[in-house]
């Protein structure tokens, strides 16, 4: 079921990271991203390269939430909660680019 939730997402491209506006950072000071339904190898690095670029890690969706990573394994309820707070969900592959 989480496959069908990750080819049509609703909302508009994610902002770019290298020149967040004022108001797309949340008061902690950073982008929080979320990984979910991946090996631990590979949730690891992601994570790693989500921290390199300036992202905060988190391991749930909250209201701060930015940006949820869905793999082959994601929970529905954790995407469905994702596009109910407007959170960019991105595959693995958009998360690459």
């Amino acid at each position: 079921g989480a496959e069908r939730l990750l080819e049509r997402p609703f909302q508009d491209p994610p902002p770019k990271l290298s020149a967040p506006r004022q108001e797309q950072v949340p008061k902690s000071g950073s982008l929080e991203i979320c990984f979910t339904g991946f090996s631990a190898d590979a949730r690891d690095l992601m994570e790693s390269r989500a921290v390199e670029a300036g992202l905060k890690v988190v391991k749930s969706v909250t209201k701060n939430l930015r940006f949820l990573v869905g793999g082959p394994n994601a929970g529905p309820k954790k995407m469905e909660d994702a596009r109910r707070l407007s959170v960019y969900i991105l595959t693995e592959q958009q998360f690459d680019a």
